[in-house]
């Protein structure tokens, strides 16, 4: 609490890790040394921006992501066949100061109907996380109640 009420990042000289003994650690408590990416997800928590939900009509799917520019991401879901489709179509979008704590708390409430799916991505194997087996209706419905729920403001963009 303490960590996120100076806005600090890393805590130093804590608990080594168990893997190698790093003493570095996110607000979340993770070695940020042995995963520096644990870094990029506490800033992007911390995070204003877009949280929207895009459909595949053919995958049967939804993903729930965050993003700076819906428009450019609108684009990207297709050009780069997330998921293995390029039918992506951006069904509702909000925009938020707290983004990345309301799409970190969606996607955790939608747990139960996640999916992983591999797709090949500049030619390698990529893996789609943020995709989820529940219709658009509900999670919209799931949306706005997270946002209500724990009082984040914030403004429709695509409805």
């Amino acid at each position: 609490e303490i960590m996120k009420d100076l806005n600090k990042l890393v805590a130093f000289n804590v608990t080594p890790c168990s893997k190698f003994g790093h003493t570095l650690r996110t607000r979340s408590g993770h070695c940020c040394q042995c995963n520096t990416a644990y870094l990029e997800f506490q800033k992007r928590n911390d995070s204003e921006g877009i949280v929207y939900i895009a459909k595949s009509l053919l995958g049967k799917i939804i993903k729930i992501g965050f993003t700076k520019s819906i428009q450019i991401r609108s684009e990207s879901l297709n050009r780069t066949k997330y998921g293995g489709f390029n039918d992506w179509i951006i069904v509702y979008a909000i925009e938020s100061k707290e983004a990345g704590k309301i799409e970190n708390k969606i996607c955790s409430e939608l747990s139960d109907f996640s999916k992983y799916i591999n797709y090949e991505h500049d030619n390698h194997t990529q893996l789609a996380s943020e995709i989820f087996t529940i219709n658009s209706t509900m999670a919209i419905k799931l949306l706005l109640e997270v946002c209500n729920l724990n009082k984040f403001k914030f403004k429709i963009l695509v409805n």
